[in-house]
């Protein structure tokens, strides 16, 4: 017995030195040279320059003046929380999004150990998620959907790790599903998915009605976050619509931030303008038509050029081996959890769906494959699971 003990614990040590050697490579390769492109990358200008402002004024703003943004504030606070620590360099706009993307690639070796219970699971899902190039790219890019997924790898570790206090850890759950929704509003369809979650495991535990009712009440945490998120605004004198209410009580203040609101509605549904790199939600799993969220064509002698004319570029695209494969592994898993009542890929499957399905159903809005980001992860769990 004590020798099965000792083989068994050699095995796990062999197992979490290979995820801490993968953790520290692909730390490495987000890190390297983080500075590259000195400018602007993509979407970056919107963002980074909204940090800036948050810096500035508490609020974003222009020369005092508050200005419209489509996006909820903590993913830019996030941003800003970089430039303030490292400064205002190319640097320090990535840093902070560079390093919640190494922490997703821990997470996510976890997340596949509490599901399968097995460290060669966690190794293989650790490296597979540290060479997915989208979630790479997004790791060096600071825009705000790497922000995103961080929260949702988190809130699904925490409901899939062991835990003596049930009730307190969806609280838990749902507070951390409050930050990805002030981060981008897609995360609303987690919090609808991780509810239906919730439900499943209540009724499947044998939950009174008593106590299901009590759990129904954890997603009023993830409002509240959201709120708290915008904590700049309602402090600030000059945020965008702040007294269009043309009033500064409690009610008016709240009219103020509902009419704000509806104006970022409106600005997402009407959302039609035709781009070169549209790509509807149907397309991602196949890689049809990925991101280009860089190019240049410096001429010798600069950076790595030393000869003619070169070309830099980024673009924002699945490892194919991985996201072609994972189409095999998401009818796998359907198949074992229709017909084998596999309870560990339902999890996986909702989440899947969470990120993909609500993107099929927005009409003629402009989408882009880098948003599927958010399917990587669990792409990667599913094909460990196979």
């Amino acid at each position: 017995a004590q020798y099965a003990l000792l083989e068994r614990l050699h095995r796990r040590s062999l197992q979490w030195g290979l995820q801490a050697g993968i953790l520290l490579v692909g730390a490495y390769v987000r890190l390297a040279h983080l500075g590259r492109p000195n400018n602007f990358i993509f979407d970056e200008v919107y963002y980074v320059k909204g940090a800036q402002q948050f810096l500035k004024y508490g609020v974003e703003a222009d020369a005092g003046k508050g200005i419209f943004v489509v996006h909820p504030p903590l993913g830019k606070w996030v941003i800003a929380l970089g430039i303030h620590i490292f400064g205002d360099t190319p640097f320090g706009w990535r840093i902070a999004v560079a390093i919640l993307g190494i922490l997703s690639i821990f997470l996510v070796g976890r997340i596949a150990y509490w599901l399968f219970r097995s460290e060669s699971a966690a190794t293989l899902a650790t490296l597979l998620y540290a060479v997915d190039a989208l979630a790479f790219v997004h790791s060096r890019t600071s825009l705000l959907d790497s922000v995103l997924v961080f929260w949702f790898i988190l809130a699904f570790y925490l409901m899939v790790r062991p835990t003596k206090h049930v009730d307190r850890n969806y609280a838990l759950v749902f507070a951390v599903l409050g930050l990805a929704t002030a981060t981008k509003w897609s995360g609303g369809y987690f919090v609808a998915a991780f509810i239906g979650w919730m439900l499943l495991r209540s009724f499947r535990e044998g939950a009174t009605l008593k106590l299901i009712a009590t759990r129904f009440t954890f997603p009023l945490i993830s409002i509240v976050v959201y709120i708290l998120s915008w904590w700049g605004w309602f402090a600030s004198k000059i945020g965008y619509d702040r007294y269009w209410s043309n009033s500064t009580s409690l009610l008016g203040t709240l009219r103020s931030f509902i009419h704000y609101h509806v104006e970022i509605i409106h600005f997402h549904v009407s959302l039609h303008s035709p781009h070169p790199y549209m790509a509807e939600a149907w397309t991602w799993l196949f890689l049809k038509r990925p991101t280009a969220f860089y190019y240049s064509s410096p001429k010798s002698p600069v950076g790595t050029c030393q000869t003619g004319t070169c070309s830099d570029a980024i673009l924002a695209i699945g490892t194919p081996v991985l996201w072609w494969g994972a189409i095999a592994a998401i009818v796998y898993a359907l198949y074992r959890f229709l017909m084998k009542q596999d309870d560990r890929v339902a999890p996986l499957l909702l989440a899947l769906a969470a990120g993909m399905i609500p993107w099929l159903f927005v009409g003629q809005r402009t989408i882009f494959f880098f948003y599927a980001v958010e399917l990587s992860p669990w792409l990667v769990l599913l094909v460990v699971y196979a």
